[in-house]
């Protein structure tokens, strides 16, 4: 038996070393694959996040990522470790479930004291999580007598208590109003400039996406069917080419040359193989660069069988993954 392959081929390109790398992942239910050949990897300070419709396979993905379920196939790299040897990569990992309880009768300053304690982290770094959190002012407070947005700062906070360079986060938002979620968010993203920290985010949330995401992800019958990046300055991504030469064999023989060469047209976020073919992601959908790019290469005497616009940029994923009607 074996997993359904990822028509994607998707795997975000990123210039430093992955602290989370992700390669054929499956995993099977009763004897069908949930989760199917998922790839991608993500370099520190990068946000992913996973939409799609309900049952999609989103909150399976994350499972398999932070290790508290095993794959069938593949594996899951964090900082270099495989996922499922939880010594090795507990501290290197922070998770944020959904809809977590609180303990009653407990305060902010014993809950944020226990959970670093849980984790054998120092217990001076409660000042500053606390701070960056908004919630110095809240120690002696009862933890359910805070917002929900509160709430969800405090889980936060607490997963990051042992200083992890990955955090996971299911639905961080569900069920805050706007002004919690606007709260969160900008939480989040704080801990992304301030930290370098790198987040997986599942999430229902259009505003989460494009106030978090250098990536997002769409998720369809436990495959991760398209995968697009930002460009710089936060625009998104606008389409891809793909490329396909008249030697079939000039990517295998002289990928390094025309790797660098694609990588130096003005217009380039990333260039991908795909076999004996080239995915070429662009900074726009402007018509022209189809000439364009013929005639760059054609200056290296490089010359091209067929070129044709391929996937969709980053705002067409979201529309696709349903969202765009929330």
């Amino acid at each position: 038996m074996s997993p359904a392959a990822n028509t994607a081929g998707a795997q975000p390109a990123s210039g430093a070393v992955p602290v989370l790398e992700v390669r054929g992942l499956g995993a099977a239910v009763n004897g069908h694959f949930a989760i199917a050949e998922v790839e991608f990897s993500l370099g520190r300070g990068e946000t992913l996040a996973i939409v799609g419709r309900n049952g999609s396979g989103k909150s399976s993905l994350l499972r398999l990522l932070s290790g508290l379920a095993a794959p069938d196939v593949g594996t899951v790299r964090i900082a270099g470790h495989a996922s499922t040897d939880w010594q090795r990569t507990a501290p290197h990992l922070g998770l944020v479930q959904q809809a977590k309880e609180m303990p009653s009768h407990t305060t902010v300053g014993d809950y944020v004291l226990q959970q670093i304690d849980l984790r054998r982290a120092r217990r001076d770094a409660a000042p500053r999580l606390l701070a960056m959190a908004g919630l110095s002012d809240f120690l002696k407070h009862e933890v359910t007598a805070l917002s929900g947005g509160n709430r969800r700062k405090l889980q936060i906070l607490c997963a990051l208590a042992h200083g992890p360079e990955v955090l996971l986060a299911d639905e961080p938002c569900a069920g805050l109003d706007a002004q919690f979620q606007s709260e969160v968010m900008a939480y989040l993203n704080e801990l992304k400039q301030q930290l370098g920290m790198s987040m997986v985010i599942v999430t229902h949330h259009l505003d989460e996406v494009e106030a978090l995401a250098d990536l997002v992800g769409v998720m369809d019958g436990g495959r991760l069917v398209r995968l697009a990046r930002r460009g710089e300055g936060g625009r998104s991504e606008g389409a891809s080419l793909a490329l396909d030469f008249d030697d079939p064999d000039l990517v295998a023989q002289q990928w390094s040359r025309l790797s660098g060469m694609l990588h130096a047209l003005p217009w380039t976020l990333d260039a991908r193989r795909e076999g004996s073919q080239v995915r070429l992601y662009c900074r726009s959908g402007e018509a022209a660069l189809l000439a364009k790019t013929v005639g760059a290469l054609a200056e290296h005497e490089i010359h091209l069988r067929n070129i044709r616009w391929g996937e969709p940029g980053m705002k067409e994923l979201i529309r696709a993954s349903g969202m765009g009607d929330r």
